[in-house]
């Protein structure tokens, strides 16, 4: 059968995420659905996506955001504002998921910001691209991951895409007329 997960409101329903298989329609998480391994429920979902059985979207909660994922019927984060980000990166903390995301069974690739742990104020957060799952959160590229057969390192990169354990993305360093800019993918597994 086929699936679909969207975005979607009712008369008692503020903002929620749906899902229809088979032509059963579902509510997956809304707004009065309660934040896994925080305070408080969601007030607002976003960019919701299927693949092997696994609904993922973006929830803001009240100083609180991350991806969340339906996994053996449990819902999870996958990662949040306090999910730990390891080498090759000194220890860091996220900051904000910039939009969007693409998901491929358990693996989330997502586009954030994020600071190292006891940086000084007063510095911009840094960018980057990583996957994550239930198990664990991986960099994939950020801005100090050098241009490979370039100059320096990225300054500027698109949304990433998952298919079949290979991931894209865009990425450019200076001006769009004078700078880098390209297309790469790598395999994840």
């Amino acid at each position: 059968g086929s699936t679909v997960s969207f975005i979607g409101g009712t008369t008692t329903i503020r903002r929620g995420i749906f899902t229809s298989k088979d032509g059963i329609l579902e509510t997956f998480a809304d707004t009065d659905t309660p934040i896994p391994d925080s305070s408080g429920n969601f007030a607002a979902l976003w960019f919701p996506t299927f693949d092997d059985d696994i609904v993922t979207f973006i929830g803001v909660g009240r100083r609180q955001f991350g991806i969340y994922a339906q996994i053996d019927g449990v819902l999870r984060p996958i990662i949040n504002q306090d999910s730990p980000i390891f080498p090759p990166l000194p220890p860091a903390r996220f900051e904000y998921l910039v939009a969007g995301k693409s998901h491929e069974g358990r693996d989330v690739a997502f586009l954030v910001t994020f600071s190292a742990l006891g940086r000084g104020g007063g510095r911009p957060p840094d960018l980057g691209i990583f996957v994550a799952s239930v198990e664990s959160v991986s960099t994939v590229v950020d801005e100090h991951t050098p241009i490979p057969d370039g100059t320096g390192t990225f300054e500027h990169f698109g949304l990433p895409s998952l298919d079949h354990g290979n991931i894209a993305f865009s990425g450019s360093r200076g001006s769009r007329t004078t700078g880098q800019q390209g297309i790469r993918s790598e395999e994840r597994r």
